[in-house]
């Protein structure tokens, strides 16, 4: 986060400060609140990934679309590994390691070169499995972006603790 030099204030707490007037104790507080609000965010990630159709015509594994069914996956770090599963055909779904969306994560954090956490996995699945419209790359995509959001913030975390 950018601070100015000097006060130590990000330039959005800097401008909402000068915006209302408020005095130097209630600028550190707000201050203090947005750098706690931001460390938690960067604890846990949401991400989005749509339902697709690669099989259009002539243009079969060639022309793909996106298609307008979200599934939503939540990862955070956790003190135990656990994996929540919500929505359409969720008793197939695995609850364990073989799930795609840890096998996703696990693979960002693997390319990264970084030993894989104890994470907390949320699944919301609304992309029908077996329906030719890829729930299970949703699923490993939606795993990959998210493990490498929250890889990403490990080693900011790292790098400032160092």
């Amino acid at each position: 986060m950018a601070t100015y030099a000097g006060n130590g204030l990000t330039p959005e707490v800097a401008s909402f400060a000068q915006k209302h007037g408020l005095t130097l104790t209630a600028q550190e507080e707000l201050q203090k609140l947005l750098n706690a609000s931001v460390s938690l965010a960067q604890r846990r990630v949401t991400v989005s990934v749509p339902a697709t159709v690669a099989n259009l015509g002539p243009g079969l594994e060639v022309v793909g679309m996106a298609v307008d069914i979200w599934d939503e996956f939540t990862l955070e770090f956790a003190d135990h590994f656990s994996v929540e599963i919500h929505g359409l055909d969720t008793p197939e779904v695995p609850r364990n390691e073989e799930n795609l969306v840890v096998q996703g994560a696990a693979s960002a954090f693997k390319e990264a070169c970084r030993p894989f956490p104890t994470m907390h996995f949320i699944c919301e699945h609304r992309i029908p499995y077996d329906k030719g419209l890829g729930a299970a790359s949703a699923a490993f995509v939606g795993g990959f972006l998210a493990g490498s959001v929250l890889c990403a913030e490990e080693l900011r975390h790292l790098e400032k603790s160092t």
